[in-house]
C-alpha cells in the first residue's frame, strides 16, 4: 500500500551483484585503515602475521567473527526499532539457507534518514571504530576483525550510495524478500 502523495519504487539487488558492487569499498578501507597501519605500526597482515593471531588468538578469533555476524543483524534490528512506532515488534530475523546468512527486516515504512542510520549503524559499530582503535593500539587483531567486518557492511555501504540522492522527505520499507528496499518518493 503506498501512502498518500507518494510514489513507489522497487530498489532491489541480488545477493552476488550486491556483493560483487560492494567490493568496490574494499581500496578505500584499506587505503584508510590498514596503509596507515603499516606505516605507524611497521609490519604488515601476510600468511605469517595471520598464522600468529590464529595461534594465539584462533579461537577468540573465529568466536568474535561467528558472533559478529549475528550482532551485525541485531544492530540493524535494534536501531530500525529505535524508530519504528511499533519498536521490536516491526522487526524480523531470519537465516537465509539460500544465502547461508542472517538477515533483519524491519516490517515497518520509515524515514529515509532512519533508514538509513539503521543500515550503515552496523558498519560503523562493527567496522569502522574497531578498524580505528586496532589502528591507534597497534593490535593487528583488532584491526583485521575491524576490516573484516567493515567489508562485511560493503552491501550496506552500497545501499547507503544507492539511496543517496532520494528525496528528504522520502519513507523506505526494507524489502521482506530480497536485499532492498521500496522507496515512496514525495510525488511532485
Amino acid at each position: 500500500m503506498v501512502p498518500e502523495g507518494y510514489q513507489k519504487k522497487e530498489l532491489t539487488m541480488g545477493g552476488r551483484r550486491a556483493n560483487l558492487y560492494s567490493l568496490v569499498f574494499i581500496i578505500p578501507v584499506l587505503f584508510v585503515f590498514y596503509l596507515p597501519f603499516l606505516m605507524i605500526w611497521g609490519y604488515n597482515i601476510n600468511l605469517d602475521s595471520f598464522r600468529t593471531i590464529l595461534r594465539e588468538h584462533g579461537f577468540l578469533f573465529f568466536g568474535l567473527l561467528i558472533s559478529g555476524i549475528f550482532v551485525h543483524e541485531l544492530i540493524h534490528g535494534i536501531t530500525w526499532a529505535t524508530y519504528a512506532e511499533k519498536g521490536l515488534s516491526s522487526i524480523s530475523f531470519g537465516f537465509s539457507f539460500r544465502a547461508f546468512s542472517p538477515y533483519c527486516h524491519c516490517n515497518e515504512i520509515l524515514k529515509i534518514a532512519h533508514y538509513r542510520k539503521g543500515t550503515i549503524m552496523p558498519g560503523i559499530l562493527t567496522g569502522i571504530l574497531p578498524s580505528i582503535a586496532g589502528l591507534i593500539s597497534g593490535n593487528l587483531t583488532i584491526l583485521l576483525l575491524g576490516l573484516i567486518f567493515t567489508m562485511a557492511a560493503g552491501s550496506d555501504f552500497l545501499f547507503i550510495w544507492l539511496i543517496r540522492k532520494e528525496a528528504k522527505g522520502s519513507l523506505v520499507l526494507d524489502h521482506p524478500d530480497e536485499l532492498g528496499c521500496y522507496i515512496y518518493s514525495p510525488k511532485q
